[in-house]
């Protein structure tokens, strides 16, 4: 979603064009030139926040809808989802979300299957039932203004280490600190209910990505793609993790090695949370 709202307002045409390129997408051009009357008395140049919350309203919903379908057909030809199972969202402007319906697969789904709802779970567009896993979603984002997509799913070393109730460390691979830091382990909450959401309350303000007890795994993102990303990644590495194990055990980075990624990892991303080890302290031990 954050990759929309950097898109700028181009011709009279109506289409818009990202700075890096191009989206083939028709826009409202009374809404640019809302926009642009509604900026014109601001400071220049904008700030990266104020300008995507001013964006944000042209990211075109059918395209978002194309990117969740896309998302879903890559959960379950991956075997991160099956049958019905998982759900994914991304943030829309005015409190509203869309997201999966209840009860279809994740890999056979079509754009006119997404669903729109406000942050209460009531549908403001769309002929199906949102999914069940709304009241996470909607907690999620809001807890965290730089979250606008979140895919939930069942991939199977993810959801064994979470059923065994281990959480992931991540001292082991430099691209887990960088990406996503620890990935810690939530309590158990009963699926589809307020528990789920009060279960990630401690975690989420500093965690993009939550293993859930005998559930499965959570990751936000700050669009569709990153989203999915991080889930694809922390399934990696629990296979990575649990390969090790065969061997005797997956040997932690030394303390100064996790520092020297750390600080990396705070020049390229200086606004990301603070993704501190809270289930792993073997290097503090050295």
């Amino acid at each position: 979603m954050r990759r929309h709202s950097k898109l700028f307002l181009g011709a009279v045409s109506g289409r818009l064009s990202s700075i890096n390129g191009s989206l083939p997408f028709a826009c409202d051009c009374s809404i640019g030139n809302s926009i642009r009357g509604a900026t014109a008395h601001l400071p220049k140049p904008l700030d990266k926040r104020t300008l995507a919350g001013l964006i944000i309203v042209m990211a075109s919903p059918f395209v978002l809808r194309k990117e969740m379908v896309e998302i879903g057909r890559r959960m379950y030809d991956k075997g991160f989802v099956a049958g019905t199972d998982g759900n994914i969202s991304c943030r829309l402007p005015d409190n509203q979300i869309l997201i999966t319906p209840s009860g279809l697969a994740k890999g056979r789904l079509g754009p006119q299957d997404m669903v729109i709802i406000d942050f209460a779970g009531n549908v403001v567009t769309g002929a199906l039932k949102p999914s069940s896993e709304f009241m996470l979603h909607t907690f999620i984002y809001s807890q965290r203004d730089d979250i606008d997509a979140i895919v939930h799913a069942h991939p199977v070393y993810c959801t064994a280490y979470a059923s065994a109730g281990k959480p992931l460390a991540p001292c082991i691979l430099p691209e887990v600190i960088l990406n996503m830091g620890d990935i810690p382990l939530a309590q158990y909450g009963t699926p589809s209910t307020p528990e789920v959401a009060r279960s990630v309350e401690d975690l989420i303000k500093c965690h993009d990505t939550i293993l859930l007890e005998n559930h499965g795994v959570v990751a936000g993102g700050k669009d569709l793609d990153d989203a999915y990303n991080k889930l694809e990644l922390v399934e990696h590495f629990a296979k990575i993790v649990h390969a090790a194990e065969s061997i005797g055990g997956a040997k932690p980075l030394s303390r100064e090695a996790a520092d020297k990624l750390m600080k990396i990892k705070e020049k390229i991303n200086p606004d990301a949370p603070d993704h501190s080890c809270i289930s792993c302290m073997s290097c503090k031990e050295e």
